[in-house]
């Protein structure tokens, strides 16, 4: 049977081969979609997560592309239209 550390969306599973700067900016990521989608009662748009990614942490589009592509395959969040984030 499973354990709690085998479920999707661990984040210990998720930041655990990851540089503490690149663990921040994740964290930073989930928690800015979080934030949005509570702002928006509903799913994040992704274009104000990378805008606001940029104009917040002063993180590079791409970098924050990049990580939002990992957190979708790692099952951390999702995308249940186009366009739009919700964590799982």
């Amino acid at each position: 049977m499973g354990t709690s550390s085998s479920r999707r969306g661990d984040s210990s599973a998720i930041h655990r081969h990851k540089n503490k700067s690149t663990r921040d900016k994740t964290r930073y990521i989930q928690d800015l979609i979080k934030e949005v989608s509570a702002e928006h009662q509903g799913p994040a748009p992704l274009e104000m997560v990378l805008e606001r990614a940029q104009s917040e942490m002063g993180m590079d589009r791409n970098k924050a592309e990049e990580i939002i592509g990992r957190l979708k395959r790692d099952g951390s969040i999702f995308e249940p239209k186009t366009g739009f984030l919700k964590l799982t």
